[in-house]
């Protein structure tokens, strides 16, 4: 993804090295002397402080374990991970005994976990974006020559919320079809753990159960900005028949651990933070909404915000940071019909003084590229 270029020579790289760590997570950013709304915030909540004995009395390791299964009915076991590639490998060795596997994915699933399928299997393959019927006859292809062996050892894998359009999977009927084919499914919920479900529990609990989900793995960043990942089992598979407690598990940072368990500890007893950032968006894509800009399908905190082409998509973010609004461009297969376009991200710490200057400044942008706007407000 890309943020575009303004016309004095800064863009989203430069603030990202030049400002210092952490911008990404912040809903405000200072650089230079000059203030921008960011609207690619990656750590949605914004909860803290932390208890600063937090990091010293217990084991939070275990204790983070402990909370994520507790979160999810039907979970045999949770284990922290350092990252969301070591949970995918936690998912995998679990499933299938560390024999090889053929991944199917969505063919929109964020880059980063692409890469990481492509790594870990022997073959990758994937369907169309949210479209079962796909799924069902790509699972069919492959076991054309040899149902059994392909299929014991295929994994379907699939985001909950993707991350470029904040649209949700039909899990049920996706679980359902893979399932009904002997496939394994593995769901990533980075973007929905934290903000969807009762105190944040997840997409899954949410919106479908786990029902034919054998494992849940995510990236605890996007909602609660802890940088640590984690992988939940829902089927007592033979690998773990025997010891659910001995799921493969990567050393995990202690202190990222103990902010995660602070962080859910917090949401158990108070939900406000999650119900800021429902508020935040709405706000946010009703504004857009009024002045006719396209915010999709899209039933998560992610918005995305259909320009056309990648070179106005490019100019449009451009503009933007001129005005100090920092966005994200994306494109197909995100957006459907080959279209580029803008993805947004609010915070609990985004007021609404905030998103009603980052409103205007879309309608004044897109009015100084021609678009078909109804008159101001």
């Amino acid at each position: 993804m890309n943020t575009g270029t303004s016309k004095a020579g800064t863009n989203w790289a430069t603030l990202s090295i030049e400002a210092g760590p952490g911008i990404s997570q912040a809903p405000l950013v200072d650089f230079e002397g000059r203030h921008f709304i960011n609207l690619c915030a990656e750590s949605f909540l914004c909860i803290g402080p932390e208890d600063p004995g937090l990091f010293n009395n217990r084991d939070n390791i275990t204790v983070a374990n402990r909370l994520i299964k507790e979160m999810k009915p039907g979970c045999i076991c949770a284990t922290v991970q350092p990252d969301i590639g070591r949970a995918l490998d936690s998912a995998i060795n679990s499933l299938f005994h560390g024999k090889p596997c053929i991944i199917l994915a969505d063919n929109a699933i964020r880059s980063e976990l692409m890469g990481l399928c492509a790594q870990k299997a022997e073959h990758l393959f994937t369907f169309n974006h949210l479209d079962n019927a796909d799924l069902a006859l790509r699972i069919k292809e492959l076991g054309k020559n040899d149902h059994e062996s392909h299929n014991s050892r295929l994994l379907v894998i699939t985001e909950a919320v993707f991350g470029g359009d904040g649209r949700i999977a039909e899990l049920t009927g996706l679980a359902d079809t893979a399932s009904a084919n002997g496939a394994a499914v593995v769901v990533d919920d980075t973007f929905g753990f934290g903000l969807l479900g009762p105190h944040g529990a997840g997409t899954i609990r949410h919106y479908s159960g786990y029902e034919n989900v054998a494992a849940e793995i995510g990236y605890a960043g996007g909602a609660l900005g802890c940088n640590i990942a984690y992988t939940a089992f829902f089927e007592p598979g033979p690998a773990r028949q025997q010891d659910h407690d001995r799921a493969d598990q990567a050393p995990a940072d202690k202190h990222e651990a103990a902010l995660l368990v602070s962080r859910l500890e917090k949401l158990s007893k108070d939900a406000e933070p999650i119900e800021q950032v429902w508020e935040a968006t709405r706000y946010l894509r009703e504004g857009l909404n009024a002045f006719w800009f396209d915010t999709g399908d899209t039933h998560s905190p992610i918005t995305p915000v259909v320009i056309g082409g990648l070179r106005e998509s490019l100019d449009f973010a451009g503009r933007l940071l001129d005005m100090g609004i920092i966005v994200q461009v994306v494109r197909s297969p995100v957006l459907a019909d080959n279209k580029y376009g803008l993805r947004l991200t609010v915070t609990a710490g985004h007021d609404e003084d905030q998103l009603e200057t980052a409103i205007n400044a879309f309608i004044v942008v897109g009015r100084k590229m021609g678009m078909n706007l109804p008159p101001s407000r």
